[in-house]
């Protein structure tokens, strides 16, 4: 499975270039001082993964390219004039027959339109400037690509493309050659922004002046953290199904199996073992709410007849294949529930199995309102809930600023904790940070980001600092922003 190698950016800010390269088996971690584009960095290789051009084109780059360990490349060059837009995309992909490389040129003006067009066709968002959105339900400002995040999925576009704001493209223009879009990388990538789990409050009292605005955004916040434990779930619940259907199978053809295998040898020493095992997998099972079905009847002492035996062998094969859908899904339980419930004991909270899932609960075991927990609480759940739940194997997993709201002493266990994730699911981590306690030592895993002095300018004739900017094309590139 193919990993990010290196990323190279021209253009950076109007001025800059830069080079990275990116571990593959442990977190990379992006650190340096405000405005060095730790953020920006991050939105450029999630553009490039996702193939979202719109992105691309607001990107304050020249040119993006992302390469692979597979020897396989991606490559975004903006085109910008005084009215019009163009993004060259051009992928080189190996195949059987070598490195095959493909590039197209995309009308990102038009498609940026259309993707507005789309949003303005939502309920409830209204749109107030070029890029930003008013969710009336709320009363918080969205950038445009907060809109899609959270709207996305009322557009038609997002509903039928893995490629996102792509879809609207491939339907109204025809913006892409299929041969491009199909060979593209089919990474999955997830963002975890932790700012946005700060921010929607305050944007909504900022906004309005009005503490209905700010108690709103405080639920639109709880009620995203209340989903991603819904999540888990989901998933539960799909794992029990699919636990159901291995169980009526076997039940319809127990008799068959058991007459086939009438005259077979089975070591007696051989299915207590296995018996033992699979009564201790039940309980683990049973701890985190995924028992299934009834408990098995307990082994007679004493020495088990042929016949016994062979149906014995039987029946554990039936209960080994019972047991094995709910496994994956519960080893991920066991490790959140491992690495949330260290830390909430600190307040006397923990995590208990419920129905829909998980629960967060307090000592006398009563579930919790995702809303009553602190914020670097909602963070934690928020974090560990996305990387074990959200992702799966192959998966790039981006996460900004992880340390905010998170007590130091969870900032120093981030990165151990991360690696416990990435040994269960294989994903590829890329962090950026301010904190030296998120990178705890581990200073092997760190790549520096800096920007060196611009060049000098002749501002001769310039009227004002608008004047300036627009001569270099560098936008604002605080991080926050």
């Amino acid at each position: 499975m193919a990993n990010m190698s290196s990323l190279q950016l021209e253009g950076f800010f109007g001025y800059a270039e830069r080079s990275i390269d990116f571990k593959s088996s442990e977190p990379t971690i992006f650190t340096g001082p405000n405005g060095s584009g730790k953020t920006q960095t991050l939105r450029i290789i999630e553009a490039l993964l996702k193939l979202d051009i719109s992105a691309l084109s607001r990107a304050p780059i020249t040119s993006a390219r992302l390469s692979f360990t597979d020897g396989s490349t991606v490559e975004a060059v903006i085109e910008r004039g005084a009215d019009l837009q163009f993004v060259q995309m051009r992928l080189a992909a190996t195949g059987p027959g070598g490195l095959e490389r493909i590039e197209d040129r995309v009308d990102a003006a038009s498609l940026h339109r259309h993707e507005q067009a789309a949003l303005e066709r939502v309920r409830n968002l209204d749109r107030v400037g070029p890029n930003a959105y008013i969710d009336r339900q709320t009363g918080v400002r969205l950038t445009l690509s907060e809109a899609h995040e959270i709207y996305g999925a009322q557009t038609a576009w997002s509903r039928r493309s893995r490629f996102g704001s792509l879809g609207a493209a491939r339907r109204l223009e025809e913006a892409l050659d299929p041969a491009l879009v199909d060979r593209w990388p089919a990474m999955p990538c997830i963002t975890i922004d932790t700012k946005r789990l700060d921010s929607v409050a305050d944007r909504g009292n900022d906004l309005a002046g009005n503490r209905r605005f700010a108690r709103d955004g405080e639920k639109l916040a709880a009620s995203r953290i209340a989903g991603y434990l819904r999540r888990i779930g989901e998933q539960v619940e799909s794992a029990r199904r699919q636990a159901i259907r291995v169980n009526q199978s076997a039940d319809s053809s127990f008799a068959a199996r058991a007459l086939d295998r009438a005259h077979e040898t089975v070591k007696e020493s051989d299915l207590r073992e296995r018996y033992q095992l699979l009564v201790s997998q039940s309980e683990e099972l049973a701890e985190n709410g995924l028992h299934f079905g009834d408990a098995p009847p307990p082994i007679r002492e004493g020495r088990m007849n042929p016949t016994e035996r062979r149906i014995l062998a039987v029946f554990l094969e039936d209960w080994e294949k019972r047991l094995r859908p709910l496994q994956p899904i519960n080893r991920k339980i066991d490790l959140f529930r491992s690495l949330i419930d260290g830390k909430l004991a600190q307040s006397y909270k923990g995590t208990a199995p419920t129905e829909a899932g998980i629960a967060v609960v307090n000592s006398y075991g009563q579930k919790l309102k995702v809303s009553t927990l602190s914020s670097g609480e909602q963070h934690l759940v928020a974090i560990f809930t996305q990387l074990l739940f959200d992702t799966r194997p192959g998966s790039v997993v981006l996460v900004d600023e992880p340390e905010i709201s998170l007590h130091p002493a969870w900032q120093h266990e981030f990165i151990n904790d991360l690696e416990r994730v990435g040994e269960l699911v294989a994903i590829q981590t890329v962090i950026a940070t301010h904190s030296p306690s998120i990178v705890n030592g581990n200073w092997n895993l760190e790549v520096p980001l800096s920007l060196e002095r611009p060049p000098e300018m002749n501002i001769e004739g310039l009227t004002d600092e608008d004047d300036l900017a627009d001569s270099v094309n560098i936008e604002n590139h605080d991080d926050d922003v």
